[in-house]
């Protein structure tokens, strides 16, 4: 087993289960225009890029730089920032794992979730102790896949890319793992169908994480 110094979390799909709360406010937003209500498994598919993305993946009408699409965003996020946590919980074994046999290590988060919204499920969810640092969008980093949050985090740790593993639930967290050049492990029970890169480690629970102490 490799020795691990810094463990970086995704945030949606890896840690918490936010899609239900997702799918709420979006299909809110949705309704409200005229459009289809989308399903649980159709929001889950489309989490992980940010809202903009989110909403032209869930209705094709939503054209990249409309008016249309910066009003749903907009409305999504008065609703979705105003009362994050209805049904948002972590997963089956995530506290047991950070309270436990992740507690020697540093852990932190990298989402495209925005930052303050990232901060407030954590304090509402009284998760914010489990980790040394949290980056979000709004920080002045592009989103992943780019490594700029990662290689940051890295370096504020004084860890090599040896010493680091991330740990996620879709494509573009292993896409992040290759520009950085550090090892993935991928949660089976996400959002996301992982292809095209081989994790070095697959969780089917958060449970497994064990493993790595």
């Amino acid at each position: 087993m490799a020795g691990y110094q810094l463990i970086i979390f995704d945030f949606d799909g890896t840690l918490l289960d936010t899609a239900p709360d997702i799918a709420l406010y979006a299909n809110e937003v949705l309704r409200s225009r005229g459009y289809t209500e989308q399903t649980l498994p159709r929001v889950k598919k489309a989490v992980g890029r940010g809202v903009h993305e989110l909403f032209k993946e869930l209705e094709p009408s939503f054209k990249e730089g409309s008016q249309e699409l910066e009003d749903a965003v907009a409305a999504f996020k008065r609703r979705y920032w105003a009362r994050p946590v209805v049904h948002t919980k972590p997963y089956d074994g995530v506290l047991e794992m950070l309270a436990g046999p992740l507690s020697k290590f540093k852990k932190a988060i990298v989402t495209n979730k925005p930052h303050d919204l990232t901060q407030k499920i954590l304090q509402t969810l009284s998760l914010s102790g489990f980790f040394d640092k949290v980056i979000g969008l709004d920080l002045g980093y592009p989103p992943k896949p780019d490594p700029a949050s990662v290689l940051q985090l890295m370096g504020f740790f004084g860890a090599g890319r040896t010493d680091t593993l991330y740990i996620g639930d879709s494509n573009v967290d292993a896409e992040t793992c290759r520009n950085a050049r550090i090892d993935f492990a991928w949660v089976e029970y996400g959002y996301d169908k992982l292809s095209g890169l081989a994790p070095a480690f697959t969780f089917s629970s958060a449970f497994e994480w064990r493993k790595l102490q």
